[in-house]
């Protein structure tokens, strides 16, 4: 049986089923019921099982209670898949040789809200020209209601309506 690992084809042992590549990923955790779908269709468990991991912990989606999640249980893993809450716990406790599932700053890209915020402060007003304009409600609320009231006005001044007033 062959699987890649490192983008080349390296031998699995039929009884062992453990990876040869030099990077050997053995014991994983996955915090699988705080994730929406089952493990069985996530990827990452996927690749993890193909690159001869051990799922090691983690409470499947439908077990009746939530039990411990991974960062609470380092010494049974070595690397552990949960959500953003829980690698920045596991941050903590994380010692050589694991791997949590993030990446530095990942969320100012990938959340809707700290995608705006982190547009807007790398290109200023410009930003508004890649997104529509963002606001993070409940942060800007106030900002967010004078433009609808900025808006209201300019169309009643052109005896328009707001959605007119706002186009570009």
């Amino acid at each position: 049986m062959f699987d890649m690992c490192n983008g080349r084809s390296q031998h699995i042992s039929q009884t062992k089923k453990i990876c040869t590549c030099p990077w050997r990923l053995s014991r994983f955790w996955h915090d699988e019921k705080r994730f929406r779908g089952s493990g069985d269709v996530s990827l990452a468990q996927h690749m993890l099982f193909a690159a001869g991991g051990i799922r090691t912990g983690g409470n499947f989606k439908a077990a009746p209670v939530q039990g411990p999640m991974g960062w609470q249980q380092p010494d049974r893993w070595d690397i552990l898949w949960s959500t953003s809450d829980g690698n920045h716990k596991a941050a903590h406790v994380v010692t050589a040789g694991q791997l949590i599932s993030a990446l530095p700053g990942l969320e100012s890209i990938t959340k809707k809200r700290h995608l705006a915020i982190t547009l807007h402060a790398a290109y200023g007003e410009t930003a508004w020209q890649i997104v529509p304009r963002t606001y993070s409600i409940p942060a800007q609320l106030l900002q967010w209601r004078q433009r609808l009231a900025d808006e209201a006005a300019a169309a009643a001044a052109k005896g328009a309506g707001p959605s007119e007033a706002s186009r570009p």
